[in-house]
């Protein structure tokens, strides 16, 4: 091999070798903790090749200020903890916002565990309605239950069940001769009354039951009112005797001779 040949072979070895040379010596970040005063925390620029050994002894990678939530921890996870740009620890530890944006959760927070929201409970004790929160203004709202036509709600068990409306309810008939069926009604007429819907009053003078005087209409009755020298329910009776057939007769019924 001539001298060079060997020239060149040393230049090729050494171009090989010189991007994993130079890929060890690069230069990283880490957040540098020290053992006996772990407070005293900052951010130190070492060879990228050394990064193991100090992320092995509790180091970060990367400078502090992207850790203080860690380097920082108050141990209550309801407050921020953070650092100022010179990696100095906040005085204080404001609170966080756990608000979620939901008008209808209660949002809450355990220093254990942090920010939880709960949905809002609402309930009226009426089966029969929807315990329902108004998600734009957070307030619990009750609508109806609504069931399929023919149906109606239960109060007892909040079902939808059918169920017979009162059609009576409304006094379709008059004079109280309501009777109430599924769907419908019928008019049971009380004594003195008649029509379809009851509404008739029985004329009971037209049988012309007063003999010798004036009849009055009632409510399944009558009343007569006698001429002169009559009397008796009928206005049968005259003078102590009365009138059968036109003839005169006496108070026992016997035709006068």
């Amino acid at each position: 091999m001539t001298l060079r040949t060997s020239c060149f072979a040393l230049f090729v070895a050494l171009a090989l070798s010189a991007p994993a040379a130079w890929a060890g010596n690069q230069k990283v970040q880490v957040c540098h903790i020290p053992p006996g005063n772990p407070s005293n925390f900052h951010t130190i620029t070492i060879s990228q090749s050394a990064l193991q050994a100090h992320l092995g002894h509790g180091d970060f990678a990367g400078p502090c200020f992207a850790h203080c939530d860690q380097l920082c921890s108050d141990g209550n996870a309801c407050t921020i903890d953070a650092c100022d740009a010179s990696e100095n620890c906040l005085a204080t530890h404001p609170s966080v916002n756990c608000d979620d944006g939901n008008k209808c959760t209660l949002d809450t927070c355990s220093p254990a565990t942090g920010c939880s929201s709960a949905p809002r409970v609402c309930s009226d004790g009426n089966l029969c309605t929807v315990d329902s929160c108004d998600p734009l203004t957070g307030a619990c709202v009750f609508p109806p239950a609504v069931c399929p036509q023919g149906q109606t709600c239960n109060l007892g068990n909040g079902n939808c069940e059918v169920t017979n409306v009162d059609e009576c309810l409304s006094d379709p008939c008059l004079n109280g001769a309501c009777i109430d069926g599924q769907n419908s009604f019928s008019c049971a007429c009380q004594p003195g009354w008649t029509g379809r819907l009851c509404d008739v009053d029985i004329d009971e003078c037209e049988s012309n039951p007063c003999l010798n005087g004036d009849c009055t209409d009632q409510v399944n009755a009558f009343t007569c009112s006698c001429l002169p020298g009559f009397s008796g329910t009928f206005c049968e009776t005259q003078d102590g005797g009365c009138i059968v057939d036109n003839i005169l007769c006496f108070g026992n019924g016997e035709k006068k001779k």
